[in-house]
């Protein structure tokens, strides 16, 4: 056969034409580079006499930007794969044969990816926008001569450096003969010859992306001022997560960084989007960026921390990808540029941005906390370049690089800290163990690593397993009780404090993942509150799973109505769960609310947990706003309904048949929702739904909606599912 498929994983799928010279990357998400090496389709290799890899030359985008929660198009990382590693952009490298890579999809997918790519490749190059953030004369020139010198002299723009292929309705030509022609959503057909492949980059429903290294389970303590370290390798290295580290500050949660599959990293330790107070960000590489845009996908606003030039590079860098205007930034993160080589204090937290040199905008961090003792740091050196590369590029730069370019770089890289986390990567843009052999700090890890540390014991340092940890400061008091404390009043801001505190004393219990918590169809003899963890509910009516965080109570609607649980709540990682007998629960609500009405409420609660829309790491605090705004109504059979911008509707029963321009693109059953174009475009639109059945359905008013990037999210990829379809009932 001239035509070959192979299914990597989960919406990634490999087509080979080796008559055609032709290897497609069909779907890119997060670390698909880690997978194909996985499969064997990236490998070492020999070309001309020199070592370089195996791996695609072509990549074909999904028609979507987001599945199931889960960002479909990242390709950075298989681009730079085949410039660098396969050395298609190698001056004098047998690979750079005049052949480009080749980025196939629909139009408005390559031009969000090669806005993306740009930004991954070089960042900001132009003196305007580094003045706008704050590098101006000599200074900028010196970046400017740096990002040249790391990328080889070659400044140009990615679309002058790959070759692009836009799949609109009739069959398209690649190279060699082999045609591809879309047949529907994410459907695709390669015809070489005689032969004929098909691909379906669709995720079925609740399918999410798999990450490439799987990680095992963490019980961790919330401390004062402690590191956990959740990755020691970089975006080549198929067995080790990415470089990246959780700092706890006074119970706090902030991230270092936000990796490749950033949100199973959380689950393994126990943590979910909601728990985040804030990101660190070193640069717009995807081994530390990637996970930047799904936690866009929050339910609030995460404080965000960089300089202003790395803020800069990024939210160009993450806009493109979302394709989002650069002033919607600010609508999903919470920005604070801080100064570089400064101490900048957040609420005790001190912090000190140091600049790095690397082909894009980076800064390296020290954190400080004062406790007993004095100052307790941590250092966190990621993407820094060796003395003896940047000696090198300065020798080369004609005297457009300052000759003492390695040591000025390198001098506040050494400074001691307690703990010291390094890139030891190695090469052209990565730092050296070398460089840090004499270093004075307390603890010196070693990370950002390719393979196998050097043997010998030539270097110092070593490799921080996944999910170890190094408490700086301990806690003297428990944050989880105090976490408790804040989900309760949150929802039941009426009740006294004392009312409250009745129900803290219940007893804090801990389980292991995959515990039943409560089963369906099993009457719960508690109601649980979930202080630190996540949690899996079970609908098995609607064969919806959601995943809960830390602040939802399992089982209350159970416990008030006396009746059998309708879903079932089970441990996705170790949790802390607050255990409160049902009498005592049910004296708690009877005191301070009418229960007729507090049964509502609970079940306006539990459809909203059980819907994809809002029940998927939506904390409760902000699933009660939503449940007191609740309007209840009814359809018959045949009843026509139009969007209302101030509305957004939540089936509870039965079915409704979704229309754009009279062209059916969608069924919406129990837990599924219409409405989203009113409430996105905040106009009336020209879609229209008609009831199939009775329907018992929900309004939630678009006032209670804003403001949460979540559902936001999740509101744009039903409408842009929805807009393909018509699409394709039109064509």
């Amino acid at each position: 056969m001239s035509l070959s498929k192979t299914v990597v994983t989960d919406g990634v799928t490999w087509v080979e034409a080796p008559e055609a010279g032709l290897r497609v990357l069909c779907g890119a998400p997060a670390d698909s580079v880690k997978h194909l090496m996985r499969r064997g389709l990236i490998g070492p290799g020999i070309r001309g006499g020199l070592p370089c890899e195996t791996g695609p030359n072509a990549i074909l985008l999904s028609d979507v930007a987001v599945q199931n929660g889960g960002f479909s198009n990242l390709a950075e990382f298989p681009i730079l794969q085949m410039f660098y590693r396969q050395g298609m952009l190698i001056p004098g490298h047998p690979g750079n044969d005049g052949t480009r890579p080749l980025l196939i999809g629909l139009a408005n997918q390559l031009k969000a990816q090669l806005a993306y790519i740009d930004m991954g490749k070089a960042g900001i190059t132009d003196m305007g926008s580094l003045a706008a953030c704050g590098l101006k004369g000599r200074k900028a020139s010196e970046f400017l001569a740096l990002k040249k010198a790391f990328s080889f002299g070659d400044t140009r723009k990615a679309s002058e450096l790959v070759d692009v292929v836009a799949v609109e309705r009739d069959p398209v030509p690649l190279r060699g003969g082999v045609t591809l022609r879309r047949t529907g959503l994410n459907l695709y057909e390669f015809r070489h010859g005689d032969d004929a492949v098909e691909v379906d980059l669709n995720l079925a429903p609740g399918q999410t992306y798999r990450p490439a290294v799987e990680l095992g389970f963490q019980d961790i303590r919330r401390e004062y001022f402690a590191v956990v370290h959740t990755g020691e390798g970089d975006g080549w290295n198929p067995d080790l997560p990415c470089m990246g580290s959780v700092l706890f500050h006074q119970g706090k949660v902030f991230l270092i960084d936000t990796g490749p599959n950033i949100m199973g990293t959380l689950a393994a330790l126990g943590l979910g989007a909601s728990d985040i107070d804030g990101v660190f960000q070193t640069h717009a590489h995807d081994d530390h960026f990637a996970g930047l845009p799904t936690l866009a996908r929050s339910d609030h606003r995460i404080r965000y921390f960089s300089t202003a030039l790395v803020r800069g590079s990024v939210t160009r860098k993450a806009c493109a990808l979302m394709s989002i205007p650069e002033s919607r930034f600010s609508g999903y993160f919470d920005a604070t540029d801080l100064v570089p080589g400064a101490w900048n204090d957040l609420d005790g937290l001190e912090v000190m941005p140091l600049p790095s040199a690397h082909p894009v905008e980076t800064c390296s961090f020290v954190f400080r906390a004062y406790g007993e003792g004095g100052w307790k740091s941590y250092a966190h050196l990621a993407d820094i370049a060796s003395a003896d590369a940047l000696r090198k590029l300065a020798a080369s730069s004609g005297g457009e690089l300052p000759e003492d370019l390695a040591e000025r770089t390198m001098r506040p890289l050494l400074q001691p800290a307690d703990v010291k986390k390094i890139d030891a990567g190695g090469g052209m843009i990565h730092g050296s163990a070398l460089d840090f052999r004499d270093d004075a700090s307390g603890r010196l890890y070693l990370s950002h690593l390719s393979g196998p540390l050097p043997a010998g014991g030539t270097v110092r340092g070593e490799v921080a397993p996944f999910g170890s940890r190094d408490v700086l400061i301990p806690a003297r008091q428990d944050y989880t009780m105090r976490s408790a404390a804040r989900f309760l009043e949150a929802c039941f801001p009426e009740t006294p404090a004392s009312e409250r505190h009745a129900l803290l004393n219940c007893p804090l219990e801990r389980f292991e993942p995959g515990a039943d918590i409560v089963r369906e169809g099993e009457r719960a003899d508690s109601a649980w509150l979930l202080a630190a963890g996540l949690v899996e509910l079970r609908d098995a009516a609607r064969g919806v799973t959601n995943l809960l965080p830390a602040g939802t109570f399992l089982g209350e609607w159970s416990v008030l109505a006396g009746k059998p649980s309708t879903v079932g709540y089970r441990t996705a990682s170790v949790a802390r769960v607050l255990r409160i007998p049902a009498e005592l629960y049910r004296r708690f609500v009877s005191r301070g609310y009418a229960m007729e009405e507090t049964l509502r409420f609970h079940e306006h609660m539990l459809e909203l947990k059980s819907s994809r829309v809002f029940g998927d790491m939506i904390s409760s605090s902000i699933t009660a706003g939503l449940a007191r705004a609740i309007r209840r109504f009814s359809l018959h059979p045949g009843d026509r309904i139009e969007p209302d911008p101030a509305e957004l509707c939540l089936v509870h029963e039965g079915s409704l048949a979704v229309f754009i321009a009279e062209a059916p693109v969608d069924r919406v059953g129990p837990g599924g929702i219409f409405g989203e174009e009113g409430i996105l475009l905040r106009s009336s639109s020209v879609s229209s739904a008609v009831a199939e059945t009775e329907v018992e359905a929900f309004a939630l008013p678009s006032a209670a909606l804003e403001r949460i990037p979540a559902i936001e999210w999740k509101l744009l990829e039903t409408y842009e599912r929805r807009i393909h379809a018509f699409g394709a009932f039109v064509s």
